[in-house]
């Protein structure tokens, strides 16, 4: 065994010469060589003990330590180490404090300030182990600034437990960084990082923490990529095997282009719960982009931006962090997401984002979300690449959702097999062209809508509500929504399309109050509707779209409906028109307040 222990400068042994240690048969004897630096050196095959309470200085290796059969146990006040080219010829990488064991062995390492300074390129806190337990204990600042590829803390294992506890820790490539020395890394072992607050500070791809292993757990005070120059890097990005993901992130700053606040790959369950996140450019919030069972929670998501940030992203072949992106949609058995308030990036990034192809359930509650670019969407869920989603899908949204784009749909649902429920308790308004307040699209599904408040629409063509399935039974409760150029409320299905409403406007040509089409037929209860514009033909194909108030057509089965008031005021516009075209097609209608047209009829069946 090797044990050393001072409490003065430089282990208060010699102010001016290297203590150089050889664990062989003469380990417990330090044998002092002439250098500039102050450095310790260690190398053997048994325990080393390095205590001191002063300040050890040095480079490019301040503190050197490898053994094959021991542990290593380092506890030390400061630590200083310049990495320069007149220390360092060789260009060897330069560490504060570097502690390699190849054996089987455990390394400790507590430390209150490491700073790593000079033009070469550095790790304050490197610790390498093959399967034994990685400590690294850091109550005061670490920080490694001297040359871009800088870390702060860095821990390699080859299946061990890895367990970092950092007040301060600043880097410029990494702040913390974990990852693989071979062996059954992402197979065996739990990556725990609890940092204060980590910076990384550096240009190109850069990430503040890095968590990987079989099993990650992060706990994050502050964390943040703080360089406008960074480049596809992520603020915390974790990576895990089957164990699966655990992350409780406070406030997560990602500034620069292409980059994450925080982004997941896992083979085994997630579960994320973050408080504020902020980025900048066409960078995405929180970015899921594998895992089984997964459950999000999010506080406030920010993007200051002008181009292609996403809020909140579950999938979509989304990289970054200088790693590979995540597969063309996944699967999952469940995943839960809440959101609070989302503001994601100027043109094209959704809210909420959510790719689940297979037969996993999806479920994502939002709060306040606002948008402010083209197809910027509050949320969008649709499959990717050759992906079917399968399985049932919830979105409710609870507060205030406003998007401002052209194609900027509140909430949109691109397609599914399964069943879809949407319910809105909160207020959508959209004011961009062709910005579907609720747009569900290709749904072979059964599809359930509640809405409790109030859907707007004003731009150019945006309908309020609109169900699009090929043969999914549509439920339709619209409360009051209001489309002021185009269909309030529109349901198309090859099934059954069932649609109430307290209040749906439409307006401009060719649109109505409510357009409701079933394939085995409609069931319609309305307050009341009204459209102001005329039926428009179309020049190419001769097909009329109406304005009527009310319009329902069955291809088969009946037609009931139940109306309080419809208004049509635009030419040859009825105020309620009833088609029931096939087998079984009856029509029954009760009308309880007034019906009025201006040049068509009050009721048409």
């Amino acid at each position: 065994m090797c044990r050393i222990s001072a409490t003065g400068e430089s282990a208060g042994v010699i102010s001016s010469r290297a203590l150089v240690l050889a664990s062989t048969a003469l380990s417990g004897l330090i044998f002092p060589s002439v250098a500039s630096a102050q450095n310790i050196s260690s190398s053997g095959t048994t325990d080393f003990t390095l205590t001191n309470v002063g300040t050890i200085s040095g480079g490019p290796r301040t503190i050197d330590v490898t053994t094959s059969g021991g542990n290593i146990d380092i506890n030390v006040a400061t630590v200083n180490i310049n990495n320069n080219p007149m220390n360092n010829p060789s260009n060897v990488l330069g560490a504060g404090i570097a502690a390699t064991n190849s054996g089987p062995g455990t390394i400790v390492v507590r430390a209150v300030t490491v700073t790593a300074t000079g033009s070469g390129g550095s790790n304050a806190i490197d610790a390498r182990a093959t399967t034994g337990t990685i400590t690294v204990n850091a109550t005061g600042v670490v920080n490694a600034s001297g040359n871009n590829t800088d870390r702060g803390i860095n821990a390699l294992s080859g299946g061990g437990n890895i367990n970092i506890n950092a007040n301060e820790v600043n880097g410029q490539t990494r702040g913390i960084s974990t990852g693989s020395n071979g062996g059954t890394f992402f197979s065996t072992g739990t990556t725990t990082i609890m940092s204060g607050t980590t910076t990384a500070n550096g240009t190109g791809t850069i990430n503040a923490i890095v968590g990987q292993g079989a099993r990650v757990v992060i706990n994050s005070g502050t964390t943040s990529n703080t360089n406008v120059a960074g480049n596809q890097g992520t603020a915390i990005f974790a990576n895990a095997g089957s164990g699966g993901v655990l992350i409780n992130a406070g406030t997560t700053t990602a500034l620069g282009q292409n980059q994450a606040a925080l982004q997941v790959f896992s083979n085994g369950v997630v579960d994320v719960t973050s408080g504020t996140t902020r980025t900048t450019q066409n960078s995405d919030g929180l970015s899921i982009q594998s895992g089984t069972d997964i459950v999000v929670r999010s506080t406030a998501i920010s993007n200051e931006g002008t181009n292609g940030g996403f809020g909140l992203v579950l999938g979509g072949n989304r990289g970054g962090g200088g790693f590979n992106g995540g597969p063309i949609g996944f699967g999952f058995p469940s995943a839960p997401v809440t959101g609070g308030s989302s503001t994601p990036a100027a043109r094209f990034g959704p809210a909420f984002f959510s790719t689940p192809n297979g037969a996993g359930t999806t479920s994502i509650t939002t709060n306040n979300i606002t948008t402010t670019g083209d197809n910027a969407r509050g949320v969008y869920v649709a499959p990717i690449g050759t992906g079917v989603i399968n399985g049932s899908s919830s979105i409710s949204n609870t507060g205030l959702l406003q998007t401002s784009g052209q194609n900027a749909h509140g909430i949109e649902f691109g397609g599914s097999g399964g069943a879809l429920t949407v319910n809105n308790s909160g207020t959508i308004t959209t004011t961009g062209a062709s910005a579907f307040g609720i747009n569900v699209l290709n749904q072979a599904g059964t599809v359930a809508i509640d809405n409790s408040s109030r859907i707007t629409t004003s731009g150019v063509a945006p309908r309020g509500v609109s169900v699009v399935s090929t043969t999914g039974n549509i439920t339709i409760n619209a409360g009051t929504t209001t489309a002021a150029a185009a269909t309030g409320v529109f349901a198309q299905t090859g099934g059954l399309a069932t649609v109430s409403a307290i209040v749906a406007n439409g307006g401009g040509n060719g649109n109505s109050g409510v357009s409701a089409t079933g394939g085995t037929g409609v069931n319609l209860t309305i307050g009341s509707a009204s459209s102001n514009g005329t039926s428009v033909t179309d020049p190419n194909t001769n097909i009329v779209t109406r304005a009527d108030a009310v319009f329902a057509a069955a291809t088969t089965g009946a037609i009931n409906a139940a109306i309080g008031s419809a208004n049509a005021t635009g030419a040859s516009a009825d105020a309620v028109r009833l088609l029931a075209n096939g087998t079984g097609g009856a029509v029954s209608a009760t009308i309880t307040g007034t019906l009025t047209s201006i040049s068509g009829s009050g009721i048409s069946a």
